[in-house]
């Protein structure tokens, strides 16, 4: 993830957001990601998305993980977290 371009989010490569990312509701499922996004906007997503696919990286969005057959977990690629843009705007 290096040649990512900047972010004014946060690109988490480390094991307890990766950890967090592998687990949903069903909890039967377990597929560790490369990295956790956690956008400021959408740009970052724009970003993240133009990223994954130079790099062959699978990007999966995730709201609050009610998902019970890892739905919203990728396997060595990336996972959205949504929350971060939970925000509601005029």
């Amino acid at each position: 993830f290096d040649t990512m371009p900047e972010l004014v989010g946060s690109l988490d490569t480390d094991e307890d957001s990766l950890r967090w990312a592998a687990r949903d509701y069903g909890d039967v499922v377990h597929h560790l990601p490369a990295a956790v996004l956690r956008p400021a906007n959408a740009a970052d997503i724009r970003t993240a998305v133009a990223f994954a696919r130079q790099h062959g990286l699978r990007i999966v969005p995730r709201g609050q993980g009610h998902s019970t057959g890892g739905q919203a977990q990728a396997l060595g690629g990336v996972v959205v977290d949504m929350n971060q843009l939970g925000a509601i705007h005029d």
